[in-house]
Protein backbone atom coordinates (compact mmCIF):
# COMPACT_ATOMS: atom_id res chain seq x y z
CA UNK A 1 0.00 0.00 0.00
CA UNK A 2 1.29 3.43 -0.97
CA UNK A 3 -0.07 6.80 0.11
CA UNK A 4 1.20 10.32 0.60
CA UNK A 5 2.36 11.59 3.97
CA UNK A 6 -0.98 12.97 5.17
CA UNK A 7 -1.83 11.99 8.75
CA UNK A 8 -5.14 10.35 7.82
CA UNK A 9 -3.21 7.96 5.57
CA UNK A 10 0.17 7.48 7.26
CA UNK A 11 -0.90 7.77 10.92
CA UNK A 12 0.63 4.97 13.02
CA UNK A 13 -2.44 4.67 15.30
CA UNK A 14 -5.61 5.26 13.28
CA UNK A 15 -4.25 6.04 9.84
CA UNK A 16 -5.53 4.26 6.75
CA UNK A 17 -2.26 2.33 6.39
CA UNK A 18 -2.42 1.11 10.01
CA UNK A 19 -6.07 0.04 9.76
CA UNK A 20 -5.43 -1.79 6.51
CA UNK A 21 -2.39 -3.50 8.00
CA UNK A 22 -4.52 -4.72 10.92
CA UNK A 23 -6.51 -6.73 8.38
CA UNK A 24 -3.61 -7.70 6.11
CA UNK A 25 -0.61 -8.01 8.41
CA UNK A 26 2.15 -7.97 5.79
CA UNK A 27 0.76 -5.12 3.67
CA UNK A 28 3.56 -2.67 4.44
CA UNK A 29 3.10 1.07 4.01
CA UNK A 30 5.35 2.94 1.56
CA UNK A 31 5.45 6.67 1.05
CA UNK A 32 4.67 7.77 -2.52
CA UNK A 33 7.96 8.42 -4.31
CA UNK A 34 6.57 11.24 -6.38
CA UNK A 35 5.37 13.02 -3.23
CA UNK A 36 8.79 12.40 -1.69
CA UNK A 37 10.47 14.10 -4.65
CA UNK A 38 8.08 17.06 -4.45
CA UNK A 39 8.78 17.43 -0.73
CA UNK A 40 12.52 17.23 -1.32
CA UNK A 41 12.36 20.00 -3.93
CA UNK A 42 10.07 22.18 -1.79
CA UNK A 43 12.31 21.92 1.26
CA UNK A 44 15.41 22.60 -0.84
CA UNK A 45 13.93 25.79 -2.25
CA UNK A 46 12.54 26.98 1.08
CA UNK A 47 15.87 26.50 2.87
CA UNK A 48 17.76 28.81 0.46
CA UNK A 49 16.62 32.41 0.92
CA UNK A 50 17.42 33.63 -2.61
CA UNK A 51 15.55 30.72 -4.21
CA UNK A 52 12.53 31.25 -1.98
CA UNK A 53 12.37 34.96 -2.83
CA UNK A 54 12.77 34.23 -6.55
CA UNK A 55 9.90 31.72 -6.57
CA UNK A 56 7.72 34.17 -4.67
CA UNK A 57 8.43 36.90 -7.25
CA UNK A 58 7.55 34.57 -10.16
CA UNK A 59 4.30 33.61 -8.40
CA UNK A 60 3.36 37.29 -8.07
CA UNK A 61 4.34 37.81 -11.71
CA UNK A 62 2.03 35.03 -12.87
CA UNK A 63 -0.88 36.35 -10.81
CA UNK A 64 -0.23 39.87 -12.10
CA UNK A 65 -1.00 38.77 -15.66
CA UNK A 66 -3.52 36.00 -14.94
CA UNK A 67 -6.39 38.15 -13.72
CA UNK A 68 -6.06 40.97 -16.25
CA UNK A 69 -6.79 40.39 -19.97
CA UNK A 70 -5.54 43.93 -20.67
CA UNK A 71 -2.08 43.19 -19.26
CA UNK A 72 -1.99 39.81 -20.99
CA UNK A 73 -2.85 41.39 -24.35
CA UNK A 74 -0.08 43.94 -23.89
CA UNK A 75 2.42 41.17 -23.18
CA UNK A 76 1.27 39.18 -26.22
CA UNK A 77 1.56 42.21 -28.49
CA UNK A 78 5.11 42.89 -27.28
CA UNK A 79 6.03 39.23 -27.84
CA UNK A 80 4.64 39.39 -31.38
CA UNK A 81 6.66 42.55 -32.09
CA UNK A 82 9.78 40.89 -30.69
CA UNK A 83 9.26 37.76 -32.79
CA UNK A 84 9.07 39.86 -35.97
CA UNK A 85 12.62 41.05 -35.31
CA UNK A 86 14.05 37.58 -34.67
CA UNK A 87 14.97 34.67 -36.88
CA UNK A 88 12.69 31.69 -37.13
CA UNK A 89 14.80 29.55 -34.79
CA UNK A 90 15.09 32.29 -32.14
CA UNK A 91 11.41 33.19 -31.89
CA UNK A 92 9.70 33.01 -28.49
CA UNK A 93 7.42 29.94 -28.50
CA UNK A 94 5.22 30.95 -25.55
CA UNK A 95 2.71 33.77 -25.19
CA UNK A 96 1.72 33.81 -21.52
CA UNK A 97 3.21 33.62 -18.04
CA UNK A 98 1.82 30.64 -16.14
CA UNK A 99 1.17 30.46 -12.42
CA UNK A 100 3.09 27.98 -10.29
CA UNK A 101 1.25 24.76 -9.52
CA UNK A 102 1.07 24.13 -5.77
CA UNK A 103 1.57 20.35 -5.99
CA UNK A 104 3.24 19.34 -9.27
CA UNK A 105 6.90 20.37 -9.43
CA UNK A 106 7.26 19.29 -13.06
CA UNK A 107 4.97 22.19 -13.96
CA UNK A 108 7.21 24.55 -11.98
CA UNK A 109 10.18 23.46 -14.09
CA UNK A 110 8.21 24.49 -17.18
CA UNK A 111 7.38 27.90 -15.66
CA UNK A 112 11.04 28.58 -14.84
CA UNK A 113 12.05 27.78 -18.41
CA UNK A 114 9.31 30.01 -19.83
CA UNK A 115 10.26 32.94 -17.59
CA UNK A 116 13.80 32.76 -18.96
CA UNK A 117 12.43 32.84 -22.52
CA UNK A 118 10.01 35.69 -21.75
CA UNK A 119 12.44 37.76 -19.69
CA UNK A 120 12.97 40.52 -22.26
CA UNK A 121 9.26 40.90 -23.20
CA UNK A 122 8.35 40.92 -19.50
CA UNK A 123 10.74 43.80 -18.87
CA UNK A 124 9.31 45.76 -21.79
CA UNK A 125 5.74 45.08 -20.62
CA UNK A 126 6.37 46.22 -17.05
CA UNK A 127 8.27 49.31 -18.24
CA UNK A 128 5.39 50.19 -20.57
CA UNK A 129 2.84 49.90 -17.77
CA UNK A 130 4.89 52.12 -15.46
CA UNK A 131 5.56 54.81 -18.09
CA UNK A 132 2.36 55.05 -20.16
CA UNK A 133 -0.95 56.58 -19.14
CA UNK A 134 -4.19 54.66 -18.95
CA UNK A 135 -3.26 52.36 -16.06
CA UNK A 136 -4.60 52.60 -12.53
CA UNK A 137 -2.35 53.39 -9.59
CA UNK A 138 -2.50 49.87 -8.14
CA UNK A 139 -1.34 48.32 -11.43
CA UNK A 140 1.50 50.82 -11.75
CA UNK A 141 2.68 50.19 -8.18
CA UNK A 142 2.57 46.41 -8.71
CA UNK A 143 4.47 46.72 -12.00
CA UNK A 144 7.12 48.90 -10.33
CA UNK A 145 7.60 46.36 -7.55
CA UNK A 146 7.83 43.41 -9.94
CA UNK A 147 10.22 45.28 -12.21
CA UNK A 148 12.51 46.00 -9.28
CA UNK A 149 12.38 42.39 -8.08
CA UNK A 150 13.19 40.73 -11.40
CA UNK A 151 16.06 43.08 -12.21
CA UNK A 152 18.04 42.42 -9.03
CA UNK A 153 21.19 40.32 -9.10
CA UNK A 154 19.99 37.69 -6.56
CA UNK A 155 16.86 37.05 -8.65
CA UNK A 156 18.82 36.46 -11.84
CA UNK A 157 21.28 34.13 -10.12
CA UNK A 158 18.55 32.21 -8.28
CA UNK A 159 16.50 31.81 -11.48
CA UNK A 160 19.37 30.28 -13.42
CA UNK A 161 20.66 28.17 -10.52
CA UNK A 162 17.19 26.75 -9.83
CA UNK A 163 16.48 26.10 -13.51
CA UNK A 164 19.81 24.35 -14.05
CA UNK A 165 20.12 22.37 -10.82
CA UNK A 166 16.53 21.20 -10.53
CA UNK A 167 16.46 20.44 -14.23
CA UNK A 168 18.11 17.12 -13.39
CA UNK A 169 14.95 16.10 -11.52
CA UNK A 170 12.45 17.12 -14.20
CA UNK A 171 12.43 13.83 -16.10
CA UNK A 172 12.60 11.86 -12.85
CA UNK A 173 9.42 13.59 -11.70
CA UNK A 174 7.75 12.73 -14.99
CA UNK A 175 8.80 9.08 -14.75
CA UNK A 176 7.60 8.73 -11.16
CA UNK A 177 4.14 9.87 -12.29
CA UNK A 178 3.91 6.99 -14.76
CA UNK A 179 2.29 3.60 -14.29
CA UNK A 180 4.96 1.26 -15.67
CA UNK A 181 7.82 1.86 -13.21
CA UNK A 182 8.76 -0.81 -10.68
CA UNK A 183 10.77 -0.36 -7.49
CA UNK A 184 14.06 -1.46 -9.09
CA UNK A 185 13.75 0.98 -11.99
CA UNK A 186 12.80 3.80 -9.62
CA UNK A 187 15.81 3.01 -7.44
CA UNK A 188 18.14 3.10 -10.46
CA UNK A 189 16.84 6.44 -11.68
CA UNK A 190 17.02 8.03 -8.24
CA UNK A 191 20.58 6.77 -7.75
CA UNK A 192 21.49 8.19 -11.17
CA UNK A 193 20.20 11.64 -10.21
CA UNK A 194 22.01 11.51 -6.85
CA UNK A 195 25.27 10.49 -8.55
CA UNK A 196 24.96 13.40 -10.99
CA UNK A 197 24.32 15.88 -8.16
CA UNK A 198 27.34 14.57 -6.26
CA UNK A 199 29.39 15.04 -9.43
CA UNK A 200 28.16 18.64 -9.66
CA UNK A 201 29.15 19.21 -6.06
CA UNK A 202 32.66 17.95 -6.75
CA UNK A 203 33.06 20.21 -9.81
CA UNK A 204 30.98 23.14 -8.56
CA UNK A 205 33.53 25.77 -9.59
CA UNK A 206 33.72 24.64 -13.21
CA UNK A 207 29.99 23.97 -13.55
CA UNK A 208 28.96 27.33 -12.11
CA UNK A 209 31.43 29.30 -14.24
CA UNK A 210 30.55 27.44 -17.48
CA UNK A 211 26.84 26.62 -17.18
CA UNK A 212 25.21 29.13 -14.83
CA UNK A 213 27.16 32.38 -14.69
CA UNK A 214 27.19 33.07 -18.47
CA UNK A 215 23.37 32.86 -18.57
CA UNK A 216 23.18 35.18 -15.57
CA UNK A 217 25.33 37.76 -17.36
CA UNK A 218 23.19 37.39 -20.48
CA UNK A 219 20.00 38.24 -18.56
CA UNK A 220 21.82 41.09 -16.78
CA UNK A 221 22.79 42.48 -20.19
CA UNK A 222 19.15 42.34 -21.29
CA UNK A 223 18.05 44.13 -18.11
CA UNK A 224 20.93 46.63 -18.47
CA UNK A 225 22.10 46.18 -14.89
CA UNK A 226 25.44 45.50 -13.26
CA UNK A 227 25.75 42.32 -11.22
CA UNK A 228 26.61 43.23 -7.65
CA UNK A 229 26.66 41.48 -4.30
CA UNK A 230 24.28 42.53 -1.51
CA UNK A 231 25.60 44.78 1.19
CA UNK A 232 27.69 42.87 3.71
CA UNK A 233 28.53 43.59 7.31
CA UNK A 234 30.35 41.91 10.17
CA UNK A 235 27.24 40.36 11.69
CA UNK A 236 24.36 39.33 9.43
CA UNK A 237 21.33 37.22 10.41
CA UNK A 238 18.71 37.89 7.72
CA UNK A 239 20.70 36.93 4.60
CA UNK A 240 23.88 35.20 3.50
CA UNK A 241 27.13 36.79 4.54
CA UNK A 242 29.67 34.39 3.03
CA UNK A 243 33.21 35.69 2.44
CA UNK A 244 34.08 36.26 -1.22
CA UNK A 245 36.48 38.22 -3.38
CA UNK A 246 34.30 38.52 -6.52
CA UNK A 247 30.58 38.66 -7.36
CA UNK A 248 30.44 35.26 -9.02
CA UNK A 249 32.26 33.67 -6.09
CA UNK A 250 29.73 35.17 -3.67
CA UNK A 251 26.69 33.81 -5.50
CA UNK A 252 28.35 30.45 -6.02
CA UNK A 253 28.86 30.09 -2.26
CA UNK A 254 25.57 31.71 -1.25
CA UNK A 255 23.16 30.10 -3.76
CA UNK A 256 24.61 27.40 -6.01
CA UNK A 257 26.44 25.23 -3.46
CA UNK A 258 23.66 25.38 -0.79
CA UNK A 259 21.04 24.30 -3.34
CA UNK A 260 23.08 21.25 -4.35
CA UNK A 261 23.88 20.33 -0.73
CA UNK A 262 20.26 20.65 0.40
CA UNK A 263 18.96 18.66 -2.56
CA UNK A 264 21.42 15.81 -2.02
CA UNK A 265 20.57 15.66 1.68
CA UNK A 266 16.83 15.67 0.98
CA UNK A 267 17.08 12.88 -1.59
CA UNK A 268 19.17 10.78 0.80
CA UNK A 269 16.63 11.28 3.58
CA UNK A 270 13.42 10.93 1.56
CA UNK A 271 14.31 7.87 -0.51
CA UNK A 272 15.89 5.70 2.17
CA UNK A 273 12.93 3.28 2.12
CA UNK A 274 12.94 2.76 -1.65
CA UNK A 275 16.73 2.35 -1.45
CA UNK A 276 16.30 -0.61 0.94
CA UNK A 277 13.62 -2.24 -1.20
CA UNK A 278 15.52 -1.58 -4.41
CA UNK A 279 18.77 -3.07 -3.18
CA UNK A 280 16.97 -6.13 -1.81
CA UNK A 281 15.54 -7.00 -5.19
CA UNK A 282 18.33 -5.76 -7.44
CA UNK A 283 20.61 -8.67 -6.52
CA UNK A 284 18.03 -11.23 -7.69
CA UNK A 285 18.20 -9.94 -11.27
CA UNK A 286 20.61 -12.15 -13.29
CA UNK A 287 22.60 -9.12 -14.41
CA UNK A 288 23.64 -8.45 -10.78
CA UNK A 289 24.02 -12.00 -9.46
CA UNK A 290 27.81 -11.67 -9.37
CA UNK A 291 27.43 -9.04 -6.64
CA UNK A 292 25.21 -11.23 -4.46
CA UNK A 293 27.20 -12.22 -1.37
CA UNK A 294 26.16 -14.54 1.44
CA UNK A 295 25.41 -11.57 3.67
CA UNK A 296 23.09 -10.04 1.08
CA UNK A 297 21.49 -13.42 0.50
CA UNK A 298 20.65 -13.72 4.21
CA UNK A 299 19.25 -10.16 4.23
CA UNK A 300 16.98 -10.96 1.29
CA UNK A 301 15.82 -14.18 2.96
CA UNK A 302 15.00 -12.30 6.15
CA UNK A 303 13.28 -9.47 4.28
CA UNK A 304 10.94 -11.85 2.38
CA UNK A 305 10.64 -14.49 5.12
CA UNK A 306 6.92 -13.82 5.62
CA UNK A 307 6.01 -14.70 2.02
CA UNK A 308 8.52 -17.41 0.99
CA UNK A 309 6.80 -20.74 0.20
CA UNK A 310 9.90 -22.75 1.19
CA UNK A 311 12.29 -20.71 3.37
CA UNK A 312 14.42 -23.74 4.29
CA UNK A 313 15.62 -24.20 0.69
CA UNK A 314 16.17 -20.52 -0.15
CA UNK A 315 19.99 -20.75 -0.02
CA UNK A 316 20.06 -23.81 -2.28
CA UNK A 317 17.67 -22.14 -4.67
CA UNK A 318 19.97 -19.13 -4.94
CA UNK A 319 22.87 -21.40 -5.89
CA UNK A 320 20.74 -23.03 -8.61
CA UNK A 321 19.70 -19.57 -9.80
CA UNK A 322 23.36 -18.54 -10.12
CA UNK A 323 24.21 -21.75 -11.98
CA UNK A 324 21.35 -21.19 -14.44
CA UNK A 325 22.86 -17.92 -15.69
CA UNK A 326 26.51 -18.98 -15.88
CA UNK A 327 26.22 -20.47 -19.35
CA UNK A 328 27.61 -18.67 -22.39
CA UNK A 329 25.39 -17.25 -25.09
CA UNK A 330 22.42 -16.75 -22.74
CA UNK A 331 20.50 -13.50 -22.99
CA UNK A 332 20.58 -12.17 -19.43
CA UNK A 333 17.51 -10.18 -18.24
CA UNK A 334 18.16 -6.77 -16.71
CA UNK A 335 14.74 -5.86 -15.27
CA UNK A 336 12.17 -7.28 -12.89
CA UNK A 337 9.52 -7.96 -15.52
CA UNK A 338 11.97 -9.73 -17.86
CA UNK A 339 13.35 -11.82 -14.99
CA UNK A 340 9.89 -12.84 -13.83
CA UNK A 341 8.96 -13.96 -17.36
CA UNK A 342 11.87 -16.43 -17.54
CA UNK A 343 11.67 -17.63 -13.93
CA UNK A 344 10.14 -21.10 -13.53
CA UNK A 345 7.88 -21.18 -10.47
CA UNK A 346 8.16 -24.94 -9.99
CA UNK A 347 11.96 -24.87 -9.96
CA UNK A 348 12.46 -21.47 -8.25
CA UNK A 349 9.35 -20.87 -6.10
CA UNK A 350 11.10 -18.61 -3.57
CA UNK A 351 12.80 -16.42 -6.16
CA UNK A 352 9.61 -16.23 -8.24
CA UNK A 353 7.67 -15.09 -5.16
CA UNK A 354 10.27 -12.44 -4.28
CA UNK A 355 10.24 -11.06 -7.82
CA UNK A 356 6.45 -11.05 -7.87
CA UNK A 357 6.26 -9.12 -4.59
CA UNK A 358 8.82 -6.58 -5.80
CA UNK A 359 6.97 -6.14 -9.07
CA UNK A 360 3.63 -5.41 -7.42
CA UNK A 361 5.23 -3.17 -4.76
CA UNK A 362 3.84 0.32 -5.54
CA UNK A 363 6.18 3.21 -6.23
CA UNK A 364 3.83 6.14 -6.68
CA UNK A 365 0.16 7.08 -6.27
CA UNK A 366 0.20 9.67 -9.05
CA UNK A 367 -1.80 7.47 -11.43
CA UNK A 368 -4.47 6.91 -8.78
CA UNK A 369 -4.73 10.58 -7.86
CA UNK A 370 -4.90 11.50 -11.53
CA UNK A 371 -8.35 9.88 -11.58
CA UNK A 372 -9.69 12.61 -9.27
CA UNK A 373 -8.83 15.35 -11.75
CA UNK A 374 -10.29 13.36 -14.66
CA UNK A 375 -13.55 12.53 -12.86
CA UNK A 376 -15.21 15.79 -13.88
CA UNK A 377 -14.34 15.09 -17.51
CA UNK A 378 -15.75 11.55 -17.56
CA UNK A 379 -18.83 12.18 -15.41
CA UNK A 380 -20.38 15.47 -16.47
CA UNK A 381 -23.88 16.94 -16.14
CA UNK A 382 -24.97 15.12 -19.29
CA UNK A 383 -23.76 11.80 -17.82
CA UNK A 384 -24.83 12.24 -14.20
CA UNK A 385 -26.84 8.98 -14.09
CA UNK A 386 -23.92 6.78 -15.11
CA UNK A 387 -23.60 3.54 -13.13
CA UNK A 388 -20.60 2.70 -10.97
CA UNK A 389 -19.41 -0.15 -13.21
CA UNK A 390 -19.38 2.00 -16.35
CA UNK A 391 -17.79 4.90 -14.48
CA UNK A 392 -14.95 2.71 -13.19
CA UNK A 393 -14.32 1.29 -16.66
CA UNK A 394 -14.22 4.74 -18.30
CA UNK A 395 -11.94 6.09 -15.56
CA UNK A 396 -9.48 3.22 -16.11
CA UNK A 397 -9.49 3.87 -19.85
CA UNK A 398 -8.90 7.58 -19.31
CA UNK A 399 -6.08 7.19 -16.76
CA UNK A 400 -4.22 4.32 -18.48
CA UNK A 401 -4.00 5.81 -21.94
CA UNK A 402 -0.66 4.10 -22.54
CA UNK A 403 -2.29 0.64 -22.63
CA UNK A 404 -3.13 -0.28 -26.21
CA UNK A 405 -6.52 -1.87 -26.88
CA UNK A 406 -7.51 -4.42 -29.52
CA UNK A 407 -10.82 -3.02 -30.77
CA UNK A 408 -11.59 -6.10 -32.84
CA UNK A 409 -11.51 -8.31 -29.75
CA UNK A 410 -13.70 -5.83 -27.88
CA UNK A 411 -16.30 -5.89 -30.67
CA UNK A 412 -16.21 -9.71 -30.87
CA UNK A 413 -16.66 -10.03 -27.12
CA UNK A 414 -19.53 -7.55 -27.16
CA UNK A 415 -21.20 -9.43 -30.03
CA UNK A 416 -20.99 -12.73 -28.15
CA UNK A 417 -22.31 -11.23 -24.92
CA UNK A 418 -25.17 -9.24 -26.55
CA UNK A 419 -26.09 -10.99 -29.82
CA UNK A 420 -29.42 -9.21 -30.22
CA UNK A 421 -27.85 -5.75 -30.06
CA UNK A 422 -25.47 -6.61 -32.88
CA UNK A 423 -28.24 -7.34 -35.37
CA UNK A 424 -28.12 -3.96 -37.01
CA UNK A 425 -29.77 -3.30 -40.33
CA UNK A 426 -28.84 -0.76 -42.97
CA UNK A 427 -32.02 1.00 -44.22
CA UNK A 428 -30.25 2.05 -47.42
CA UNK A 429 -29.63 -1.57 -48.41
CA UNK A 430 -32.87 -3.18 -47.15
CA UNK A 431 -35.46 -3.85 -49.85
Amino acid sequence: QTYDGAANFSGHIKGCAKLFQATVEHAQYFHCSNHDLNLALCHTCNDVLEIRNMLSSITELGLFFKYSPKRTMLLESIIDEENKKRDRKKKIPVQKVKVFCETRWIQRHVVLEEVQLLYEPLLQTLETITSEKGWDRKTIDSANGLLKNITESPFLVALNVCSYTLGFTKQLSSMLQGTAMDVIEAYKQIELVKAQLNSLRGNCDEVFNCEVWPKVKELAHIAEIELTTPRQCGRQTKRNNVPSATTDEYFKRAVFIPVIDHLIAELEFRFSCIQVNGTQGMYLIPENLSKLSNVKRDEISQFFDWVLPSPATFNQEIELWKMKWKGEGIQIPNSLSQTLDVCNYKLFPNIYTCLHVLLVMPVSTAAVERSHSSLKIVKSKLQSRMGEGRLNALMLLYVHKDIKLDYNKIIDRYAKKYPRRMRFSNPLQDK
